[in-house]
């Protein structure tokens, strides 16, 4: 075996016994494996963001469908009295709201 491919062979048999790399070879296999380790724990960085952020949209939605739901039985009810002949002051008072937003509701609905 010629003393070059001894030599790189010698080293890569150290650098994987843990020994640091001596050799251009070596060394650009250890800058790889640090590469791929970097990219590793960039990507469960990402993956653990990723999901963190998912479930913050997830908790959004929910939220936001809670709201909404709410939103709708107060229409709803706005509505109801409404069509019942109730005055929008009354209105609001047993809908816990301002008489502005029975109004936006009554509009919105083409009540008024």
């Amino acid at each position: 075996m010629k003393t070059c491919a001894k030599n790189l062979l010698n080293s890569l048999i150290d650098y994987l016994a843990g020994k640091d790399a001596g050799s251009s070879l070596t060394s650009r296999i250890d800058a790889k494996v640090k590469e791929a380790i970097a990219k590793s724990l960039w990507r469960k960085e990402y993956m653990t963001y990723k999901e963190h952020m998912d479930e913050e949209y997830n908790r959004g939605l929910k939220v936001g469908r809670e709201e909404g739901r709410e939103e709708g039985k107060i229409s709803g009810r706005v509505i109801a009295r409404h069509e019942d002949g109730m005055p929008i002051a009354e209105i609001a008072r047993k809908s816990g709201i301002s008489e502005d937003e029975v109004k936006i509701i009554l509009e919105d609905e083409g009540l008024i």
